[in-house]
């Protein structure tokens, strides 16, 4: 009631003075985005995602893992990634990088923020040591600057995003940052097709819908949503 609390053995999570506090172990039961560790079902398998969110901490939202983030990574096992290239755009806890690699992609993880690629990594490392050699995390804000495709092996074949639009982060500096995705890549492998994108971006308010009326507009861009039919099986209730 009003104190802090450090995650226990009890709980399920090791207690650690590095871990996250919980506001109450009640609360915490209640509300996976207060535990230390989440096990979640994705591309055919189990993940221990480990999640850090010090308040006050660099990493704020997106040491989280986020329900569009689930979805995500379990709408991908429905493609065929082997030694397919891949960029992430805002990695956060990394678990859409672990379905990916488990399912044999080439990926290269971005965020912002220095922290949240570490996170990342270590979950990377911890869920699919067989594929940390097929990672890479790169510090990049996909609302500016050169995402430095020179330095990567080929051409990206897809880019992936979950949760990039909520009330403090609108949807213009997304837009822009495909576009700049886009036209590097022209760039740098002027033969090879452009990426496919795909992103789960879920509606709180309206930014998601106006990414949405933006990304139509775009001319040569091709935009379809999914349907509730396209979703893997346990996501069809989902708007």
């Amino acid at each position: 009631r009003g104190h802090l609390l450090q995650p226990t053995e009890a709980a399920g999570c090791p207690s650690d003075p590095g871990g996250i506090q919980r506001f109450s172990e009640n609360l915490a039961s209640t509300m996976p985005a207060l535990a230390r560790l989440r096990r979640i079902q994705a591309a055919g398998r189990e993940f221990a995602i480990e999640q850090h969110q010090h308040r006050g901490d660099e990493v704020r939202t997106g040491g989280v893992l986020w329900e569009s983030g689930v979805l995500l990574a379990d709408y991908l096992s429905t493609r065929e990634w082997v030694g397919k290239r891949v960029v992430e755009l805002g990695c956060g806890t990394g678990l859409v990088a672990c379905a990916l690699l488990h399912l044999g992609a080439i990926v290269v993880a971005t965020d912002s923020q220095a922290k949240v690629v570490e996170v990342a990594r270590a979950n990377v490392v911890r869920n699919v040591p067989q594929g940390a050699d097929r990672f890479s995390g790169l510090v990049w804000d996909y609302s500016g600057g050169s995402l430095g495709m020179a330095a990567l092996p080929g051409p990206v074949e897809f880019v992936v995003g979950s949760d990039l639009v909520y009330p403090s982060c609108p949807s213009e500096p997304l837009v822009k940052g495909v576009l700049a995705i886009f036209q590097e890549h022209r760039e740098v492998f002027p033969d090879a097709p452009a990426p496919e994108v795909i992103l789960v971006l879920k509606i709180r308010y309206h930014q998601a819908t106006e990414f949405l009326h933006a990304a139509q507009g775009q001319p040569g861009w091709v935009v379809r949503e999914v349907g509730a039919e396209d979703f893997p099986k346990g996501f069809s209730d989902v708007a």
